[in-house]
């Protein structure tokens, strides 16, 4: 159990529903095969470490914020289906495990997403130290959710 301490200061949580329809954000998830999926309530998400690379307004988003996003994992899943094999190679595991992933993406109904592009970045040795704080954080915190 976290104490108060602990949960000052993090990071703001955005659910991928809160996005609005056709309004693309951009950004950056922070060693982001660390994320896990969770089941919360009937569906599952993925929670990741993220950083805005623009702003957002309707959600008060500023470029360079630090966010946790939770993304529909049906829906990512087939969002990255869809992308041209060229654009999932380099994004895979083998190439790209402990790497940030530059990424603009939609909602584009209440089910779906749709991933316009995604490109992997080299992370800096803080962005790893917080992403590795950030996902244990997370793994504790979420007492509610259950590992899929």
């Amino acid at each position: 159990m976290m104490n108060a301490h602990e949960m000052v200061g993090l990071n703001r949580e955005i659910w991928w529903n809160e996005l609005e329809l056709d309004s693309p954000i951009t950004i950056e998830l922070v060693n982001y095969f660390k994320a896990q999926a969770y089941v919360k309530g009937r569906g599952y998400y993925m929670a990741y470490y993220a950083i805005a690379r623009e702003d957002y307004p309707s959600l008060g988003i500023v470029a360079g914020d630090e966010l946790i996003i939770y993304i529909s994992y049906k829906s990512y899943i087939n969002a990255l289906r869809k992308l041209p094999t060229a654009m999932k190679v380099p994004c895979t595991k083998q190439k790209a495990e402990g790497k940030n992933l530059l990424m603009r993406f939609s909602r584009i109904n209440k089910d779906w997403c749709k991933v316009h592009y995604q490109k992997v970045l080299e992370p800096t040795p803080e962005q790893l130290k917080e992403g590795d704080r950030i996902y244990a954080l997370l793994d504790s915190e979420n007492v509610t959710f259950r590992r899929k």
